[in-house]
């Protein structure tokens, strides 16, 4: 829980434009994931943290702090997360595709956006949750007021996520009262 605790606080900094804050206290719960790692099942325990959820707020936070080169390497170590075997969440993989997205756009890199986008709208409904519509109404967002807003190709991808959201099941598309964005 205090791993959690701590990435939902360096989140909240980050939403409040306090960077200093949020990538202290982004630190300080890597330090005690990092101590609670020793600890055998931890990450099965129905309280865990795994490190790929960690992977959404590390990713979270280093956007919102204009770290689009950190996130892109969250994402990466998260993909050898998987590879090596860590437990693979649907959502949380969306999520992760979708926080590369928006890292790639920021640095300009419109190809790269849509290649970490492709694998995420084959997703079927029934795993295209309110978390996951969320990162993409932020990435949409970002396509609507980038250097991109213009471009045929953005123009693409933002009809894809219409498509995508409008597709998902309307029972896990609702606001659950305390989703916020890119959580």
């Amino acid at each position: 829980m205090s791993v959690q605790l701590a990435s939902y606080e360096a989140n909240a900094a980050a939403l409040l434009g306090d960077d200093r804050r949020a990538r202290e206290v982004l630190s300080r719960s890597e330090q005690i994931a990092a101590a609670l790692a020793d600890n055998t099942g931890a990450d099965t325990s129905p309280w865990a943290f795994p490190a790929q959820r960690r992977a959404v707020f590390r990713l979270s936070v280093l956007l919102r702090t204009g770290d689009a080169a950190g996130a892109i390497e969250v994402a990466a170590d998260a993909d050898a997360g998987w590879a090596a075997g860590e437990q693979h969440i649907r959502g949380t993989w969306a999520q992760v595709r979708i926080g590369a997205a928006i890292a790639h756009l920021l640095r300009g890199d419109l190809d790269g956006a849509a290649e970490e986008l492709a694998p995420v709208f084959d997703m079927p409904p029934d795993f295209r949750i309110a978390t996951v519509t969320g990162w993409l109404a932020d990435l949409d967002a970002q396509f609507a007021r980038g250097p991109h807003a213009g471009s045929p190709a953005a123009a693409a991808l933002r009809r894809q996520i219409r498509d995508f959201t409008a597709a998902a099941l309307p029972s896990v598309t609702k606001e659950t009262g305390w989703h916020c964005q890119r959580t």
